[in-house]
């Protein structure tokens, strides 16, 4: 195979090709004679294979960032320029230094964490693309013609999500997870028949057995001002449903404006178990708004209070003067990727914070609704039923808490051994009994994962391991308690808690305004 897809750098791609190149060429050769492509298939890999090029120049850019530095004071970089000064640690009358090849010895763990990041990524994909050839009539597609990893999409169970493109332009989410309680949401929206400008959408899903296929949904900016209004009035209700469905995972990237709509991306906290809360809980825990503690300093990346104009990033490896022997790592900046958690109206982006009252008029619609159905909501028992038999992840850790893990384990002081990486995840993570197959899982470059199902008392690790009777009750118990519980108090309780955080968000844009 003739690799046509750009590396951010050549002489760092020289680390991890092989490994690429092998890869690719096996799953065109599986893949060649099936006529599932449009074009030849390297060209539709083409932005696959660039996306875990610059995933493996993650990994790898820390230590290079360094071992550059340590042979710039040693004094052993030749070259008049930084960027001669660069390539000599590479590269000599065409062949690899000495500098070059220590990296290899220098750092076993690191480069055998690109392989496996490289292999699981094509084993992924390989997964997507059986799976689409099983269901394509049914799902009444044709030919891809572009395959990418999905931005947002982290790795569980060395697992990934992909959007493919197809010959009408027409795209296609492929989600590794139990997409039923998409499907169970969206239910839960036709039941409480809301009314404009209440009513909701949601995302067109196909549910398959653990895996399944989304309709791709565009960002689309209001066409009035009007509109805006009716995105946060709708937002309101949407946080009311999804406090009712005891839904954890309301970060901004997990919302998209479409127009006056809010749409939520990922159903997979849905139905979670708070029995854990004797005294109740409130919207907080939806995490669509934050408690925002620190919002001066980092700011939020709850999906109603997030104004990011693009996506940001705190443990991301961003290069600083790239290919000369300045080179340095900083782990906190910007891509150039647009957020889509915020209406917009002629250019102008708007924000929770922008329309408390219309946020807090839904919400109170949504929780008036909610209560006035309790009774028939209680009575479905099919949809209980369903509802008791999905697959929904739980929760254990904070995600940045992982997030920071695999990042510190890339970085040169910790990644020439397993051993020092698996010791430092373990002084990281606070002790439980769960932590050794977190650890492992970690190693592996995977967020570590737990599931539940709703209609049990006990939870399951990514390996189906069975954790017995971690629970008092199910979380089908749970929610209908909640149900039953619902009072003028409680909404009260959340009305004042989504005032208190939004206005304070409030504030924040608003100094920051002026000072910029």
């Amino acid at each position: 195979m003739v690799f046509s897809a750009p590396f951010r750098d050549a002489y760092r791609a020289q680390y991890y090709l092989q490994t690429l190149k092998s890869c690719a060429d096996k799953l065109i050769e599986v893949f060649q004679e099936k006529g599932l492509f449009l074009g030849p298939v390297p060209e539709v890999l083409c932005d696959f294979i660039a996306q875990v090029g610059v995933e493996a120049d993650q990994i790898i850019l820390p230590s290079i960032a360094h071992e550059v530095a340590q042979a710039k004071a040693a004094g052993f970089l030749k070259g008049t320029t930084p960027e001669e000064r660069y390539i000599s640690f590479f590269e000599e009358q065409q062949t690899f230094t000495p500098l070059a090849k220590a990296v290899m010895t220098t750092y076993p763990f690191l480069l055998d964490l690109v392989d496996r990041l490289i292999i699981s990524n094509f084993e992924s994909l390989e997964l997507c693309l059986n799976r689409f050839l099983a269901d394509q009539k049914s799902l009444g597609r044709s030919l891809i013609d572009k395959i990418t990893i999905l931005s947002a999409s982290d790795r569980h169970r060395g697992q990934r999500a992909f959007l493919l493109q197809f010959k009408d332009t027409q795209k296609l989410i492929y989600k590794p997870v139990d997409l039923r309680p998409d499907a169970l949401f969206s239910q839960f929206i036709e039941l409480l028949n809301l009314r404009f400008p209440y009513d909701l959408k949601s995302l067109q899903t196909t549910p398959k057995a653990y895996y399944g296929w989304i309709e791709f949904i565009h960002y689309q900016a209001c066409q009035k001002q009007d509109e805006c209004n009716n995105f946060y009035r709708r937002a309101g209700v949407l946080l009311a449903i999804a406090d009712a469905l005891n839904y954890t995972d309301g970060h901004y990237e997990n919302l998209i404006a479409m127009g006056q709509y809010p749409i939520l991306l990922d159903g997979e906290t849905f139905f979670q178990n708070h029995s854990a809360y004797p005294a109740g809980k409130s919207v907080l825990s939806t995490l669509l708004i934050q408690k925002a503690t620190s919002i001066e300093q980092f700011g939020t990346h709850a999906a109603l209070q997030s104004f990011y104009p693009v996506k940001t990033e705190q443990f991301y490896p961003h290069a600083l003067r790239d290919h000369t022997d300045e080179l340095s790592v900083s782990f906190r900046g910007t891509f150039n990727e647009q957020t889509h958690n915020c209406p917009s109206f002629n250019g102008s982006r708007f924000s929770g914070a922008d329309f408390i009252d219309e946020l807090i008029e839904g919400f109170s619609i949504g929780y008036d609704q909610i209560s006035e159905k309790v009774p028939e909501i209680l009575a479905n028992h099919t949809w209980w039923a369903e509802v008791a038999k999905v697959r929904t992840r739980v929760v254990l850790r904070r995600t940045v808490d992982y997030a920071y893990c695999l990042k510190r384990i890339q970085q040169p002081d910790v990644c020439s051994s397993r051993d020092t990486a698996k010791n430092i995840i373990a002084s990281t993570l606070k002790n439980n009994r769960f932590r050794e197959y977190e650890i492992a899982d970690l190693l592996d470059l995977n967020f570590p994962i737990f599931y539940q199902y709703p209609g049990e008392r006990h939870f399951y690790d990514g390996h189906e391991k069975k954790y017995d009777n971690e629970f008092s009750k199910t979380a089908v118990q749970n929610m209908q308690q909640q149900l039953r519980q619902r009072s003028i108090e409680r909404k009260a309780m959340n009305i004042s808690v989504i005032e208190g955080h939004l206005k304070r968000v409030a504030k924040h844009y608003e100094l920051v305004s002026h000072a910029t």
